[in-house]
């Protein structure tokens, strides 16, 4: 995918990478995941010399406290993609709880994903993003028998040096197209 065309298809190529290099990252928590995102198209911006600008934790309206996870902010300073992101770590991982420890299980909230998928499409249909996001990545497939949102989807990954097994992504993408 040519990242360079519209800040959707630098979001999905950042997603590509990250879905190719996962197993080189250790996350922990979902601001890790969008921390190493955020980095990721840094530099890519930065290298390729295109017209963007990241924010994380970027305030979508001015009379509300509702920001988006993650932004790609175009030249005409229009947010071109807002994404929202979950994480759901695989419960089987030794690196996760001390010795003795109560672990947090489940870490995500089932209608907290519901409701990023229908903020995502908010978004967009209020004007706020051209494009929108909502990502779950359930590390251990925990969540993965549970019906999608409607526009939504589960997909399987498997990075590309798997020494783990595959993991379930809850994708939804919203677009209003050019007209915007």
């Amino acid at each position: 995918m040519d990242e360079g065309n519209t800040g959707s298809a630098l979001f999905e190529g950042g997603m590509a990478w990250l879905k190719d290099t996962y197993n080189s990252h250790h996350f922990f928590q979902e601001r890790d995941i969008v921390w190493t995102l955020h980095l990721y198209f840094l530099r890519i911006v930065e290298e390729r010399g295109l017209p963007y600008r990241i924010f994380s934790g970027h305030r979508m309206y001015l009379d509300r406290q509702l920001s988006a996870d993650l932004v790609i902010v175009g030249s005409d300073t229009r947010v071109d993609v807002a994404a929202e992101f979950k994480y759901e770590p695989d419960r089987r991982r030794q690196d996760l709880i001390a010795p003795n420890a109560v672990p947090k299980w489940p870490v995500v909230v089932w209608k907290d994903v519901e409701a990023d998928v229908f903020r995502a499409k908010a978004f967009v249909l209020e004007e706020r993003a051209r494009t929108a996001y909502s990502v779950f990545i359930d590390e251990g497939g925990y969540f993965r028998e549970r019906t999608p949102p409607p526009g939504s989807e589960w997909r399987d990954w498997t990075p590309s040096e798997s020494s783990r097994g595959s993991l379930s992504i809850l994708w939804s993408r919203a677009d209003v197209g050019p007209s915007i």
